[in-house]
């Protein structure tokens, strides 16, 4: 129509996937980071704060090197909570 003014139309923003991709350094630099806690908490079998302290900042640590994923966090944190159950049960 002639009194009409046109219509602008603009592209759509690019949809991003449900699963954030993670990046190759990031994965290797998690399996490094898992490797040093391992050999740490066996080293630090019988001294159990420190093993404790040990899975925490392990926790945190794959975390944060994996991208504050917040559907990982509920997983490291049982995983970190493992020691403390194994000690008390002796295995």
């Amino acid at each position: 129509m002639p009194g009409e003014l046109p219509v602008k139309m603009e592209p759509e923003p690019p949809v991003t996937p449900l699963r954030p991709r993670v990046v190759k350094w990031r994965l290797a630099l998690a399996f490094a980071i898992a490797g040093v806690s391992d050999v740490i908490s066996a080293v630090a079998t019988f001294a159990l704060p420190i093993e404790w302290a040990v899975d925490l900042v392990t926790a945190l640590l794959l975390f944060v090197v994996l991208g504050w994923q917040w559907l990982l966090l509920p997983g490291l944190i049982m995983e970190a909570m493992s020691c403390r159950w194994r000690s008390r049960t002796g295995q």
